[in-house]
């Protein structure tokens, strides 16, 4: 059985870009595939910080919110200006309201490089994905239906004519084509709708 992950320590990361992306890194580490249960990133927040010390212990002891939790940590990284403001952005004080929305938003894009909450990408890749291993599917059974393919898969029949081997390229092309889209299924989704929300972390620091 393996060992649970230690938390993370806020304390070992400095404010800098590679700290940050490390951090991030140690992030997805913990959350693992279970990012794909959450729905909205209210969800996914305290998720997260659970496993950063000491905003865990903080917000378990009831000393800050889950706000102030992403607060302080991008005033860690130097993200976050004392006076409430972004930095980046003029010297309006912002409302209450305002400065949760720009928390909130900056903490996505510059410590999770996320757009978007990825359980939706997740669902709608996977239903592409399904809709394409039917249609493999019934295409082999069509050619398995045939009887020369039968012949072929039982004891390797060489083709006779132009005929069977056409039946026979088109159906090892549709069998590899339907490993590799399986393959797909099984593996490549998740990392898949990862990166389809992922946020351009470069083209926020241009800003």
């Amino acid at each position: 059985m393996m060992e649970p992950m230690q938390d993370i320590n806020l304390d070992d990361y400095t404010d800098v870009v590679a700290s940050v992306m490390e951090f991030k890194v140690e992030i997805f580490k913990r959350i693992n595939s279970d990012i794909f249960i959450f729905t909205s990133f209210d969800q996914f927040y305290p998720a997260i910080l659970l496993f950063i010390d000491p905003i865990n212990k903080q917000i378990e002891s009831g000393q800050i919110s889950v706000l102030e939790g992403l607060k302080n940590i991008l005033l860690h990284f130097g993200i976050y200006d004392i006076d409430r403001k972004i930095k980046g952005h003029d010297d309006t004080v912002l409302s209450e309201e305002a400065e949760k929305q720009m928390i909130e938003e900056t903490f996505r894009q510059m410590i999770l490089e996320l757009d978007e909450i990825p359980i939706y990408e997740y669902h709608r890749i996977r239903s592409i994905v399904e809709d394409d291993l039917l249609s493999l599917n019934k295409k082999l059974k069509y050619y398995e239906s045939l009887d020369f393919i039968n012949r072929f898969k039982n004891n390797w029949a060489t083709p006779r004519n132009h005929k069977e081997k056409t039946m026979r390229d088109f159906y090892l092309r549709t069998r590899d084509e339907q490993e590799v889209v399986l393959e797909y299924f099984l593996t490549g989704i998740s990392e898949r709708a990862l990166y389809n929300c992922k946020h351009s972390l470069s083209s926020t620091l241009s800003h």
